[in-house]
């Protein structure tokens, strides 16, 4: 990064090009939660639904949650069992 030293536009272009290709890579990497509890607009930014969806599937019994000081909570475990039990596979055809 830019130090206490003269930095020539080469040098500098350089290394924004570096920065540039570092957050490039971020982006293209999955996200990975290791939160057990997550509050409601998290899991809404996961799964990219709306919160009125979410409050739907929370009253549905679809997805398990917990209320505590009158937050509520879900747990990753839960929403990734409830992602597992939904996968469709494609049937091969005769």
């Amino acid at each position: 990064m830019l130090r206490n030293r003269k930095i020539s536009e080469k040098e500098l272009l350089l290394e924004l090009k570096e920065k540039m290709n570092q957050i490039e890579q971020s982006l293209h990497e999955p996200v990975v939660i290791n939160r057990e509890w997550m509050e409601p607009k998290e899991i809404c930014a996961v799964l990219h639904i709306a919160r009125r969806t979410l409050a739907e599937y929370s009253r549905r019994g679809y997805l398990p949650y917990s209320r505590l000081g009158g937050r509520v909570y879900y747990r990753m475990a839960d929403v990734n069992d409830y992602l597992s039990s939904h996968i469709i596979r494609k049937q091969p055809q005769s």
